[in-house]
C-alpha cells in the first residue's frame, strides 16, 4: 500500500495529499482502510472530488458502480454519475480505457493506484488546451481481507502544458 512519503513525493496537489492521508489513516495494521468507518466530511475540501465505487455486486466489481461522485467531479462529465458504470464512460477513449483497466487492476491486486493525465481539447477559439486531472484510488475493505468499495479523489485543471500520463500501483 501507498505511504504518506510516497504520496508527498508523487502528488502535485495538496487536496489529493490530504485525502490519500486521510484514507491511510483508516487502515488497521496492513490491512485495506474501511471505507464505512471514514466521515468524509472530515475532509470537506475534497468531498466534490471524491467519488466512490460500490464492488459488493459482480457487475458492480466489473463495470464499476458508481454510489457517489462530488460535484466537481459530476461537471467535469457533465451530469450526476451516482448510478451509472465508471468503465460505461471510460471505453470511450483509448486513455480513459487504459484508466479503467488500472482501477479494475488496483482492485483485483488490493493495491492503492495514482494516475495523472493530460486530455487534449480545443476551446471555442480554437486554442490548443489540456485538462490535467490527477487521482489517488483505494480498494476498501469491511473485513480488512475482501475489497468491497473503491474510493477515489480526481482533480482536474485546464493547462496549456502536457506531460507525460502516470498510472502506478502501491
Amino acid at each position: 500500500m501507498i505511504t504518506p512519503e510516497q504520496i508527498d513525493q508523487l502528488v502535485r496537489r495538496d487536496g489529493l495529499r490530504g485525502f490519500g492521508k486521510f484514507v491511510l489513516s483508516h487502515r488497521v495494521g496492513d490491512n485495506l482502510p474501511d471505507y464505512k468507518k471514514m466521515n468524509l466530511l472530515d475532509i470537506p475540501q475534497c468531498v466534490p472530488n471524491i467519488w466512490i465505487v460500490d464492488l459488493r455486486e459482480p457487475k458492480g466489481r466489473e463495470r464499476l458502480l458508481i454510489n457517489f461522485s462530488g460535484a466537481e467531479i459530476d461537471s467535469f462529465w457533465g451530469k450526476p454519475l451516482k448510478g451509472t458504470y465508471d468503465m460505461d464512460l471510460l471505453e470511450s477513449h483509448p486513455l480513459l480505457r487504459k484508466l479503467g483497466q488500472h482501477r479494475i487492476s488496483c482492485i483485483e491486486s488490493k493495491k492503492a493506484g495514482y494516475s495523472q493525465r493530460y486530455f487534449l481539447y480545443r476551446r471555442p477559439n480554437d486554442d490548443t488546451m489540456y485538462v490535467f486531472s490527477e487521482s489517488l484510488f483505494f480498494p476498501c475493505s469491511s473485513n480488512g481481507e475482501d475489497v468491497n468499495w473503491g474510493l477515489g479523489c480526481t482533480y482536474y485543471e485546464n493547462t496549456t502544458d502536457i506531460g507525460d500520463n502516470v498510472f502506478r500501483q502501491f
